[in-house]
């Protein structure tokens, strides 16, 4: 789990730190400020796949969906750093709305296995590996000064294959841990572990209760 987080900061931090950079290099001609531009369209990206992420973990493991968005985010990454012009930039854009799920998500697989007196180290740990974010941008800046922005680009992809192998051993780990996957499926529903969906999820637990008075 520390490792996961290490390398999904490495990959938030490199994405939106070059964002400017890599829009000048798609486009040319744009200057700085339209370039910045990208960057808020970026964090409003990212806010409203917070949301989508809540409320898909209603109905999809926690584990699965950050596998999922750890892929997809690769594949953006893969786009902007082949496809030119503005759907390059669109794809770099897009990208953080598969990041946006990744840092509660993987903070709350990584201490979930933890005893209740080694979860306050545990969860110390995981936050310190937010370090990620300071050692990976220079790598890319060596890269985008050897070759490309564009190139660099394959960085942010690496890390998230990191964070989507996380999110497939541990998906095996509970599969495997379970009695049969049918059971795992009801159980795993009771309890969502991403902190905004119990708010959109809000409307299944009173669905429950009312069934529960009938």
């Amino acid at each position: 789990g520390v490792l996961a987080q290490f390398f999904y900061v490495a990959a938030q931090v490199s994405v939106w730190s070059f964002i400017i950079r890599f829009v000048q290099f798609k486009v040319p001609g744009t200057d700085e400020k339209a370039a910045a531009d990208f960057i808020s369209i970026s964090l409003c990206i990212f806010i409203l796949g917070r949301f989508v992420a809540s409320a898909l973990m209603c109905v999809i493991k926690d584990c699965v969906l950050l596998r999922a968005y750890a892929v997809l985010a690769f594949g953006c990454c893969g786009i902007a750093v082949r496809a030119g012009g503005r759907l390059g930039v669109a794809a770099v854009c897009v990208t953080s709305f598969f990041m946006s799920m990744m840092f509660p998500t993987i903070f709350s697989l990584a201490i979930s296995s933890l005893d209740d007196e080694d979860r306050e180290v545990g969860a110390s740990v995981v936050v310190m590996a937010i370090v990620g974010g300071a050692i990976a941008p220079p790598i890319m800046g060596a890269i985008s000064d050897a070759s490309s922005i564009a190139a660099a680009y394959w960085v942010p992809a690496a890390c998230f294959i990191i964070v989507a192998a996380y999110a497939h051993c541990t998906h095996r780990q509970f599969v495997v841990g379970s009695d049969d996957a049918d059971h795992d499926d009801a159980d795993w529903d009771q309890e969502p572990v991403d902190a905004l969906a119990p708010i959109v999820c809000g409307h299944r637990s009173g669905q429950n209760e009312d069934e529960d008075v009938d």
